[in-house]
C-alpha cells in the first residue's frame, strides 16, 4: 500500500528519459505504461520522443547495482559469493527435504514441499515472524529442519538467496549508492509489501522526490454487471462484446482487454469462443501463420509448445528405453518436428498402425526398432529409412550413455540426442515455433547452472529437472502488432489504460480470492503480521482498490459472473453488490460508488 499523501502524476505529463523513473506492482503493468506512455506522445503529434522508464521494483534494483559493479562503485568483493537462482535455490530446498524424509523421502511431493518451503522462509524473513516455543507445530519443526540445511549448504557452498541479494541491493542504496533519479513514480500498488516499503523509505532517505502515476482513462464511465448461466456462456458473451467494440471502431484502432478470474481453467473457453467471433473465416494452413486479433498476454508453460512437446517426448525415450507406452511412442511417430517428417509422413502413419497389432500396450525401444524392421521388410513400398536409422542411432545413445554425471554433461547428451533425430523437423519453422525452439535450447544449456547444486545425477533426474524448467518458464509467443484484443488474469487486468475492459468469473469465492496462509507456519501469526494472503480483510480492501482502478482504467468496463456451475449455483462476488442486486443481472456502478478509502495498512507506508 503506497502512502496516499503522495502527488498525483498523470502519465501524459511524465518526460521520457532516464529521470523520471516509473517502478511498477507488476512487469506486465511496466510493459504496459511504456507503451500507453508513447501512445500519449504520438497523439500529441510528437514525432520522436524518449521511452518512459519503467520496471518492477526488483528489476530496478537489479539493473541499478549491475551497473554499480561493473563501473567500479560498488566493490566487487562487497557481493562476495553466488547468487542462487529459482532453480538452484528450489534444488537446495529439494534436498534438504530429502534428506529428513530419509527412505520414505519418495513418498511425499518434495516439489511442493520444496516450494512452500520457500516461500514460508521468505514470508518469515519479510514479515518478521518469530514463532515462540509453543506454537510450535509438526510442520513448523520440520519446516526448522529443513532450514537448517538449506542454510548449511548455502554456508559451505558460499551461495545467496534471492531474499538475502534483495536486502543487499537495498543496502547498497542506504550506503550512498550513487545515478538515483531525482524522482520515482509509483504505478498499480495495492497490497502491503515489506519490502517495497523499506525501499521507498530508504529512497526518499536519499532525497528521492516520489509521487503516485495517474495511468486512469481520459474517458472512465460506468461499469455494467452481466450475469451469464455458466462459465462457457460467459466466454461466448465476452467474445461476442470484444467483435462488436471492434466493429463498432470501424478504421479507428480500439484496444480491448479480457481478465479472467480463473483463466487457466477457461483459457480452452475464451480460446474458442475469441476465434470463433474474431476469426470465423480463419480456415486452412495458410492462416497458422496469421496473427490472430487477440493474445493470452500471461503465455503458457513452454512445455506445451508442440515442437517442445515432441523434444520431452524424444529424450524420455532416450532416458527410459526399456518402458515405453506404445500410445506416446505411437504420437510421436505421427507428430511433426523430428526425423524426416514431410519426406516419410505417410510411412510413418502407416508403421504406427502396424504396431498396434504387433506389439503389447509396453515394450522396450529395442523391440520398436525390430518391429518396425519387420513391417519395412514384409511391406512392398513401405520406406522410412531415416527414421529406421535414427531409431538405431538413438538405441545406441541409449546404450552408451553414463549411468550419472553432472547435469552440464546431460545437458550436451540431450543437445546431441535431439540432433542426432532431426528435431525439429524438416519444415520452415513458423516465428512461434523458432522462439519455442530456442526457448528448449537455451533451457538445455542453463542446466549445467545446477552442477554445483546437484552433483553427479543420472540422466532421468536431468530430464525431471528440464520438465520441470519447460513447465515454470512462461512462453510468451512473438508478434509483430499489438493485439487488439487482450486476454489475461486478474494479477495483470491492472495495466495501461484501454477503450474497453471485461472481468469475467468474479462469484464469490474467487473475487476476493480466499485467505491462503502459508502451511509451515502458524496461521495466527501470518495473520497478526499482515499478511495479506492470510487475512479476508486485507485481501477485500486491495479487492475493493484494485476494482477501483479497472473502473477508471477504461471507457467502458464490464463485470461478469456465472450463475451455476454443474449443479451447483453460484453467487456473485459480494464487492459487486451495486450491481448483483439489479434485477436481470444487469446494473451500472460508477467509479466513485466503489473507490476505497485508502487506508494505511503498513505502518511506514
Amino acid at each position: 500500500m503506497i502512502r496516499p499523501d503522495l502527488p498525483l502524476v498523470p502519465l501524459a505529463d511524465l518526460p521520457g528519459g532516464p529521470d523520471p523513473v516509473v517502478l511498477c506492482a507488476t512487469a506486465r503493468l511496466a510493459v504496459d505504461l511504456r507503451r500507453a506512455h508513447g501512445e500519449l506522445q504520438q497523439a500529441r503529434g510528437e514525432v520522436t520522443w524518449r521511452a518512459l522508464q519503467c520496471s518492477t521494483p526488483m528489476q530496478w534494483l537489479d539493473m541499478l547495482v549491475s551497473r554499480a559493479l561493473l563501473s567500479g562503485e560498488v566493490p566487487p568483493d562487497a557481493a562476495a559469493g553466488g547468487f542462487l537462482g529459482r532453480a538452484q535455490e528450489r534444488n537446495l530446498w529439494e534436498q534438504a527435504i530429502a534428506i529428513d524424509a530419509g527412505a520414505a523421502a519418495e513418498l511425499f511431493d518434495r516439489e511442493g514441499m520444496a516450494l512452500a518451503a520457500m516461500e514460508a522462509a521468505n514470508l518469515q524473513r519479510t514479515w518478521r515472524i518469530e514463532v515462540p516455543e509453543a506454537m510450535h507445530t509438526a510442520e513448523y519443526e520440520a519446516f526448522l529442519r529443513w532450514s537448517a540445511a538449506f542454510d548449511a549448504s548455502c554456508r559451505d557452498g558460499g551461495w545467496r538467496g534471492r531474499d538475502e541479494v534483495l536486502a543487499w541491493r537495498v543496502a547498497c542504496i542506504e550506503r550512498g549508492l550513487g545515478g538515483l533519479p531525482a524522482r520515482i513514480g509509483l504505478a498499480g500498488f495495492v497490497m502491503p509489501d515489506p519490502w517495497v516499503s523499506r525501499l521507498l523509505v530508504v529512497l526518499e532517505s536519499c532525497g528521492v522526490e516520489l509521487f503516485r502515476v495517474d495511468f486512469s482513462h481520459h474517458a472512465a464511465g460506468a461499469a455494467r454487471g452481466i450475469e451469464s448461466p455458466d462459465a462457457e456462456a460467459e466466454c461466448v458473451a465476452a467474445a461476442a462484446w470484444a467483435r462488436a467494440r471492434l466493429d463498432a471502431a470501424g478504421g479507428r484502432t480500439a484496444r480491448l482487454r479480457i481478465a479472467a478470474a480463473d483463466l487457466p481453467a477457461r483459457r480452452h473457453l475464451l480460446e474458442s469462443a475469441l476465434a470463433a467471433a474474431l476469426q470465423d473465416n480463419a480456415v486452412g494452413a495458410g492462416w497458422a501463420a496469421q496473427e490472430a486479433g487477440h493474445a493470452f498476454v500471461a503465455g503458457a508453460p513452454l512445455a506445451a509448445q508442440p515442437l517442445v512437446a515432441t523434444a520431452l517426448g524424444l529424450l524420455q525415450i532416450y532416458a527410459g528405453p526399456r518402458r515405453i507406452a506404445q500410445a506416446e511412442f505411437g504420437a510421436l511417430l505421427c507428430a511433426p518436428g523430428w526425423s524426416a517428417d514431410v519426406d516419410e509422413a505417410d510411412a510413418r502413419a502407416r508403421i504406427e498402425a502396424g504396431l498396434r497389432e504387433l506389439l503389447p500396450p509396453e515394450a522396450g525401444l529395442e523391440r520398436y526398432r525390430l518391429a518396425i524392421g519387420r513391417l519395412l521388410a514384409a511391406e512392398r513400398g513401405l520406406q522410412a529409412p531415416r527414421l529406421a536409422a535414427q531409431l538405431d542411432s538413438l538405441q545406441d545413445a541409449a546404450r552408451a550413455a553414463t549411468r550419472r554425471q553432472p547435469a552440464s554433461a546431460w545437458a550436451a547428451s540431450f543437445a546431441a540426442v535431439l540432433d542426432a533425430l532431426g528435431w525439429p523437423g524438416q519444415r520452415p519453422l513458423l516465428a512461434a515455433e523458432a522462439a519455442a525452439v530456442d526457448a528448449l535450447r537455451e533451457l538445455i544449456a542453463s542446466l549445467q547452472a545446477l552442477d554445483a547444486i546437484l552433483g553427479r545425477i543420472d540422466r532421468a533426474e536431468a530430464l525431471r529437472q528440464l520438465r520441470r524448467q519447460c513447465r515454470d518458464t512462461t512462453f510468451h509467443v512473438p508478434r509483430r502488432s499489438a493485439p487488439r484484443v487482450e486476454v489475461c488474469g486478474l494479477d495483470d487486468a491492472l495495466a495501461g489504460a484501454v477503450d474497453g475492459l471485461w472481468v469475467m468469473g468474479l462469484n464469490e469465492g474467487e473475487w476476493p480470492p480466499a485467505p491462503r496462509p502459508n502451511p509451515l507456519l502458524p496461521a495466527e501469526l501470518q495473520r497478526r503480521a499482515g499478511i495479506p494472503a492470510a487475512r479476508a480483510d486485507s485481501l477485500a480492501a486491495a479487492a475493493r482498490e484494485q476494482q477501483a482502478l479497472w473502473c477508471a482504467s477504461a471507457a467502458e468496463v464490464v463485470f461478469s459472473w456465472a450463475r451455476q456451475q454443474g449443479e451447483r449455483q453460484l453467487r456473485p462476488s459480494p464487492l459487486l453488490a451495486g450491481i448483483a442486486g439489479q434485477s436481470g443481472g444487469l446494473a451500472t456502478l460508477r467509479p466513485t460508488e466503489s473507490w476505497p478509502r485508502r487506508t494505511r495498512i503498513c505502518r511506514s507506508w
